[in-house]
């Protein structure tokens, strides 16, 4: 969708709970947007993470203390987003098991993948594919403790809600979860078998993008992030591009009003050809990395 500071071996021992790994000391990638009286920063994240990343640089403290306001992917709560999720997660009909959504030959990796979250087949055979996709994904990194409440947005929202500064969002949850629940269900079930496969891989494909993410290195991004769509054009044009594009007009606009705005969304939005800054420069907005 991120390994200056931190090892590979390191990133291995934390993420299977052997040993208490050495803070990870990241350098997120931080773009600036600008002209006579307005900035906007863009700053990549990762939405999870373990509790001893130390990911505020120079820069990035800097676009914090001056920003005044911070813009997210989501306008709505947590509260809110997490009741959306149900909403919108379960089938209006009753769906086959998730056992028979994918090849036979993976079951032994959907086995693998439940234990690996401390989940059984009943926490995810009700739900729509895209949604036990982001269950199962999910599991075994909340097993370990990288969770939301140690990821970037929830520190920028700690640090912008104890100034009393504004914290809005470019969509809701409701547009967000939309964009998944609108995926054919053989795009769906691409999405579930590639979350079994990560999940039973014992989060390797986390820890790719987490040094990726904590190098800055574009490049490195875009590679761990490719997999994911790699022949699924449907995925990547309505929960990527689609969203993209909506979210560049929305921050050009802003370039209009004069401010200093802070927008931290997923660093998957800001490499690639189709990223963020990309639009924002085919639009003439002057765009550059600052760290």
């Amino acid at each position: 969708m991120r390994i200056a500071g931190a090892s590979f071996a390191a990133l291995t021992l934390l993420l299977a709970g052997c040993h208490r790994a050495p803070p990870i000391e990241a350098r997120p990638a931080l773009w600036r947007v600008g002209d006579g009286d307005t900035t906007i920063w863009l700053l990549g994240t990762i939405h999870v993470l373990p509790d001893d990343v130390h990911w505020q640089t120079p820069a990035i403290r800097a676009a914090i203390d001056q920003a005044d306001a911070l813009v997210l992917e989501l306008s709505d709560d947590d509260a809110i987003t997490k009741r959306t999720f149900q909403a919108s997660s379960s089938a209006w009909t009753v769906p086959p098991p998730i056992a028979a959504r994918i090849p036979p030959g993976q079951r032994a990796a959907l086995k693998k993948a439940l234990a690996a979250g401390g989940l059984d087949a009943a926490a995810v055979d009700g739900k729509r594919s895209w949604a036990a996709a982001f269950i199962i994904a999910g599991a075994p990194n909340a097993a370990h403790g990288i969770t939301t409440d140690n990821g970037v947005e929830a520190r920028l929202v700690e640090s912008f809600g104890a100034r009393h500064l504004p914290v809005t969002g470019l969509e809701t949850a409701g547009e967000q979860f939309g964009a998944f629940a609108g995926l054919s269900e053989g795009a769906q079930r691409v999405l579930l078998s590639r979350a079994i496969d990560s999940a039973a891989g014992g989060s390797a494909d986390y820890r790719a993008t987490l040094a990726a993410w904590a190098a800055g290195d574009e490049r490195r991004i875009a590679a761990t992030i490719d997999p994911a769509f790699r022949a699924a054009p449907e995925i990547e044009a309505r929960v990527v591009k689609a969203r993209n594009i909506n979210w560049a007009g929305k921050i050009a606009a802003r370039m209009a009003k004069p401010g200093r705005v802070l927008v931290a969304v997923g660093v998957g939005h800001l490499v690639g050809m189709d990223s963020l800054p990309a639009m924002l420069r085919a639009r003439g907005l002057k765009v550059e990395r600052v760290e």
